[in-house]
């Protein structure tokens, strides 16, 4: 626009007719510029556009063609599509046998400041040896897989020493990958002990020690051997095994009397009387039970059951006694006088009612003809030898009783007694001891035999408690005629004899 008002201006300066002219051809000229102008513009344009839609394709394009050749060889490298079965969107463990080491050769990898893991194959003849730490202490990881596998670990003791050694969780000392069962064999093969399940805190991992037995106590220097198995048709997870040696204490050694896995020697103790406790061996009439002593009551006085050898002697009369301690008895020539309070040893006299030495009865009285005279003897008592053919006779008073006194002593002893019956009568025989309530021990028999020594009945333990008993109701009537009774034990297997005791026949 403005070129166009500067022509308009030149014409008016040179003329119309002039003017007009040059408008003409100056508008020629200024189309032709615009012209040339416009398309050097556009073409410029069109380039630049052009160069940088190409360049941007050229880029694209160059990129897709990478990353679709990394793919190619990224799949170049992985397995077949047909080596591998997908389970749950994962590959089994079957087939990363060929990129996971097998379990033997983990030890490579365990962490280089914890314990190695066992290697396979091994046995009792040649095991996974455990070297011990300057603490006495050795590990081992292992599992036990498949069923039936066992795995055998070998240590060193270089002193006597106590050994604990026992099964754990790889990450958790308070429990066990599955049910393991321990054993511990010194150098001949002999089996030292057995452990199964940690019945202390209750879970399926296995401990020897010398807190649960003096089988790990005081081992001698040499080798020894743990086996570890698992319950029948089983198979563990990863366990740690740990074998802790500690050499044995000794007389004058500091010990602790809380720590059972520390023991004194067998003929020693924790004295822990003084300032620091100390292992200590055992003196009698320290009042410390231990050693080869049956007791020890602190004294070194004979004759209070305790003599001083500290070994259980007798008490003597007057001192205080317990019946129910069958280690401390009175004298023989004493009792325990449970009557007393205290209960004290009393010597034994006879009508003290407590049957004593020299004693075959003791009623307490000092009467005679009631079973125990007043020597204390059985009276009426039968005749010793005895036999079915020469019985003790049995003689009826006016009342229709006949009773003598017998033992059945020593044991298979057998006592025999006839009586006459004028008439057929109801009859009752029985046995009770002399104080007529109760059955003096043992477990007496009774047989009844007829004149022509046919049994015709017999019985056990009718009567009162262990005693027999033929009632009126067996025998009625019994027919006239003589008759023989044997009493003797129920079983020879029965230890106890038959006491002073009744055999009576009464006619009702």
């Amino acid at each position: 626009m403005l070129l166009r008002w500067l022509s308009l201006a030149l014409v008016a300066l040179l003329g119309c007719d002039d003017g007009a002219h040059s408008v003409n051809a100056l508008d020629a000229t200024l189309d032709a510029t615009l012209d040339a102008t416009l398309d050097a513009t556009l073409d410029a344009t069109l380039d630049a556009m052009l160069d940088a839609t190409l360049d941007a394709t050229l880029d694209a394009t160059l990129d897709a063609m990478l990353d679709a050749l990394a793919v190619e060889d990224m799949a170049a490298d992985a397995p077949a599509a047909e080596d591998v079965v997908v389970v749950d969107g994962a590959p089994p463990v079957d087939s990363m046998a060929d990129s996971a080491p097998p379990v033997d050769s983990m030890a490579d990898s365990a962490p280089p400041d914890g314990p190695p893991m066992h290697a396979e194959p091994d046995s009792a003849e040649a095991p996974f040896h455990l070297d011990l730490d300057p603490e006495g202490v050795g590990e081992a990881l292992f599992a036990l897989d498949p069923a039936g596998d066992q795995d055998f670990f070998s240590f060193d003791l270089e002193g006597v020493a106590d050994v604990e050694v026992e099964t754990q969780a790889a990450d958790d000392p308070t429990s066990c990958a599955g049910d393991t069962i321990l054993d511990l064999y010194d150098a001949a093969g002999r089996n030292l002990e057995h452990s199964e399940d940690r019945i202390d805190l209750g879970n399926p991992c296995s401990l020897i020690s010398p807190r649960f037995g003096a089988w790990s106590t005081r081992l001698p220097p040499g080798r020894y051997l743990a086996r570890v198995s698992a319950a029948p048709n089983a198979v563990t997870g990863l366990n740690r095994l740990i074998v802790r040696a500690r050499p044995s204490l000794a007389f004058d050694a500091p010990c602790d009397p809380a720590d059972p896995a520390r023991p004194c020697p067998p003929d020693g103790f924790c004295d822990a009387r003084g300032e620091a406790p100390i292992c200590a061996p055992h003196v009698c009439g320290d009042g410390l039970l231990g050693g080869a002593e049956a007791c020890d009551d602190g004294g070194r006085v004979d004759g209070d059951g305790c003599d001083p050898q500290c070994q259980i002697s007798p008490l003597f009369i007057g001192a205080v006694c317990d019946p129910r301690h069958p280690d401390y008895r009175c004298a023989p020539s004493a009792f325990c006088d449970t009557r007393l309070n205290p209960p004290v040893c009393a010597a034994h006299r006879c009508g003290d009612a407590v049957v004593g030495p020299g004693e075959r009865c003791d009623d307490g009285d000092a009467e005679d003809g009631d079973g125990c005279d007043v020597h204390c003897q059985l009276d009426p008592v039968n005749t010793e030898p005895d036999s079915m053919a020469s019985p003790n006779p049995l003689v009826f008073d006016a009342q229709g009783v006949a009773r003598l006194t017998f033992e059945l002593d020593p044991r298979g002893d057998e006592d025999f007694f006839a009586f006459e019956l004028a008439t057929p009568s109801p009859v009752r025989v029985e046995v009770f001891d002399l104080s007529e309530a109760a059955c003096a021990g043992g477990d007496p028999y009774l047989e009844l035999y007829d004149e022509a020594g046919a049994l015709y009945a017999e019985d056990d333990d009718q009567g009162l408690e262990d005693c027999p008993m033929m009632s009126p109701d067996l025998l009625n009537p019994l027919p006239a005629g003589r008759w023989r009774v044997k009493v003797r034990h129920y079983s020879l297997d029965n230890p106890l004899e038959v006491y002073g005791s009744w055999l009576q026949v009464t006619v009702l």
